[in-house]
């Protein structure tokens, strides 16, 4: 295994039905995961965005993106704690950028708890920047959401 924040190879291709399982299995031990049940996902499959970062046959990261505007939302990032500080969640979320350039999208959105240091440095390391604040949003535990965006 490589040495914390080497980068990790992945193969980034967009989820169908039959991944669910693996979703399902990769976000639960996530705590600053949405977890969400395999209906709400399959409805993002459908009518959105989910994008896999796959490696060896197992997926080791996902985003869910709501794609119904032209503000694309990012839901849900995801990495497996193996891949994670390795560059896996950039790829995905410079993934979304580029497919929401090339569709004319005019702004992604997001939310991050206050407590998700890494996250929010991430986003903004990716030119998003940092638009307001949602107090007491998240629930356990309770705590504020930054709001964040990039325009394109």
């Amino acid at each position: 295994m490589s040495d914390v924040g080497e980068t990790f190879l992945v193969a980034i291709r967009v989820a169908v039905k039959s991944d669910l399982p693996q979703i399902l299995v990769l976000e639960k031990p996530v705590p600053t995961a949405s977890h969400w049940n395999a209906n709400q996902y399959q409805h993002l499959i459908d009518n959105g965005l989910v994008l896999l970062a796959e490696r060896e046959g197992s997926i080791r990261g996902f985003i869910t993106v709501q794609t119904s505007t032209d503000e694309w939302e990012i839901e849900n990032v995801v990495v497996s704690e193996e891949c994670q500080r390795r560059g896996v969640a950039t790829r995905l979320i410079r993934d979304v950028m580029d497919r929401a350039r090339h569709r004319k999208v005019s702004r992604i959105l997001l939310e991050v708890r206050e407590s998700n240091q890494s996250a929010r440095a991430l986003y903004q390391k990716l030119g998003f920047t940092r638009d307001g604040t949602r107090s007491n949003y998240y629930r356990n535990p309770e705590e504020s959401a930054f709001l964040y965006s990039i325009q394109f």
